[in-house]
């Protein structure tokens, strides 16, 4: 199937080497992205707590999508923060957790934006 019949389907997709990022994964960083994404205001990001691992689990609390009344917990907290944050909080996480600690994780969820360049 072509790129453009998958990406309108409502399922998910796993699309390798077929260019439509273009030079993208070549120029997005940590630093780059922090560095274009400084003016927009805040972006929602996942935190899983330290218990969970680094995993994060989804769900929906709404009642008509648990028609058998299964338990379920809110476990992750969605919250807005800045790129700025997002970044220097996953790293504070990332080194806790490699020098043995238990750490909360973040999940980036906003999109990335499109912003044409002023010429």
């Amino acid at each position: 199937a072509d790129l453009p019949s998958l990406l309108r389907c409502s399922v998910p997709v796993v699309i390798e080497s077929s260019g439509i990022l273009g030079d993208a994964p070549n120029k997005w960083s940590f630093e780059y992205l922090e560095r274009h994404m400084d003016d927009v205001d805040n972006f929602f990001v996942l935190c899983a707590p330290a218990r969970s691992e680094g995993r994060f689990e989804y769900y929906d609390l709404k009642p008509e999508k648990n028609p058998c009344k299964f338990p379920v917990s809110k476990t992750n907290e969605r919250v807005e923060m800045r790129f700025g944050d997002f970044r220097r909080k996953s790293a504070e996480s990332r080194r806790a957790r490699a020098a043995g600690k238990l750490a909360s994780s973040f999940y980036l969820q906003s999109a990335i934006l499109h912003r044409e360049e002023e010429e």
